[in-house]
């Protein structure tokens, strides 16, 4: 029982709550597996804040605009012969005008 109450010096309520409810669900009544899910729900808890936290820029002078990324990706798609054949085809209609 000390075991149980010490771990409100660490821990809040919510997640000791949490785990206790898991333990009694699964059977296991020992400290050691109470202390190891509670540290378990309440890491997870902390890497939802700091994912949540996180927010990316939208605009920076580094970030490149969509149509440069447009651009890159047409002038380097892979060669195929469909490519080919269209690109032999726009160039005679260009010297046939």
């Amino acid at each position: 029982m000390q075991g149980i109450v010490a771990l409100a010096r660490r821990h809040c309520a919510v997640h000791i709550e949490q785990a206790a409810r898991i333990a009694l669900e699964r059977g296991i009544y020992t400290c050691k597996i109470i202390r190891k899910l509670v540290a378990g729900i309440a890491g997870a808890n902390l890497d939802g804040k700091e994912k949540a936290s996180v927010e990316f820029t939208q605009e920076h002078n580094l970030i490149r605009s969509p149509q440069d990324y447009a651009l890159f990706l047409k002038l380097t798609r892979p060669v195929t012969v469909a490519n080919l054949i269209h690109f032999s085809e726009r160039s005679n209609d260009e010297q046939n005008n």
